[in-house]
């Protein structure tokens, strides 16, 4: 799979800002209408117990339980401080805390934690049937390609969902205690955005045409003021690095939870050449973990130049 067109453009790749943003902007009132927060997945598949490699900004706060595992040498007698699980918790607090500092933001809001995959727990629930496929009718040069290459596998029409996840819609507009019985799906994310944002559009596919909207819960005419407060959880959070600053010396080769992390670096980097980004010709020889944390931050500081020229007037149409 190719990488998405998010830093094809100046003013896409001006869209990307350091974690340590969110809460200035949401104090400051500037959150933009719709803000994907994506948690460090640095690294990918990692052991409690490793060494960290490129210092402690490898850490990652993603949940995904196979990130909590610890090292068969280290096992009987490792004792864990906290987890992915406890930073991931500590992730979702501090975003909530933001945003419950600044009620004129929070009220107008709604967050969405949810995720990708249910994490292999049994579920009682068979998935839904019957409902819409969100791809088009193959064509005759797709079904000949199927044909060929899974030529053994059973046909699959995607009018199925699968196990549920868990999703939580934040918003001081949710009664307390709500538990919400109706089926939902990931498209109902597309689903929520064109609802709120271009209710006149055409849905992208029959699968978020059929999807429920997720902003159905928020049932309080007025506000609530009795919101939980998690503040004594909220992480620290880093500030970003400067523009300019060397990446974290590595303490040697790679293990094998880290080749995925630097193959997508190097996969940014080409693309950051490849639309003429100047920060990213003068990479030099390094470690793979220095070149993958390198490549990170000039994805950063390239993204904060788009910002400062769109605020100077200096982008072109073209770069728009």
């Amino acid at each position: 799979m190719g990488l998405p067109q998010f830093l094809d453009t100046a003013d896409r790749h001006a869209n990307w800002f350091p974690f340590a943003e969110f809460a200035r902007h949401v104090a400051a009132g500037d959150l933009p209408a719709y803000s994907f927060i994506e948690p460090n997945h640095r690294p990918p598949l990692h052991s409690l117990d490793h060494a960290p490699i490129i210092g402690a900004s490898d850490v990652s706060n993603n949940q995904h339980p196979e990130n909590n595992v610890v090292g068969n040498a280290a096992y009987d007698t490792f004792v864990a401080a906290e987890s992915d699980f406890d930073r991931g918790d500590r992730l979702i607090a501090t975003v909530y805390e933001a945003l419950r500092r600044n009620p004129e933001v929070f009220e107008r809001s709604l967050l969405l934690v949810t995720y990708d995959e249910h994490g292999g727990f049994y579920d009682h629930v068979p998935p839904p049937v019957d409902v819409p496929n969100p791809g088009a009718a193959p064509n005759l040069a797709a079904r000949l390609l199927h044909t060929l290459w899974h030529r053994r596998s059973a046909a699959f029409d995607f009018t199925m969902l699968g196990p549920r996840v868990p999703t939580v819609v934040i918003s001081p507009h949710v009664p307390a205690h709500t538990v919400h019985a109706q089926v939902h799906d990931h498209a109902s994310v597309p689903a929520t955005l064109r609802a709120l944002f271009a209710p006149q559009a055409a849905p992208l596919t029959a699968r978020d045409g059929w999807a429920a909207p997720f902003h159905s819960v928020l049932t309080l005419t007025e506000p609530r003021s009795d919101l939980p407060d998690l503040s004594d959880y909220v992480a620290p959070v880093a500030a970003a690095p400067p523009p300019g600053a060397t990446a974290p010396a590595s303490n040697g080769s790679v293990p094998p939870y880290y080749e995925s992390f630097v193959a997508l670096a190097d996969q940014v980097h080409a693309r950051l050449k490849d639309v003429g980004e100047p920060e990213a010709a003068g990479l030099q020889a390094m470690t793979p973990a220095e070149r993958a944390a390198e490549i990170s931050r000039v994805f950063a500081e390239a993204a904060v130049r788009h910002r400062s020229a769109a605020q100077a007037g200096e982008l072109s149409e073209g770069d728009r």
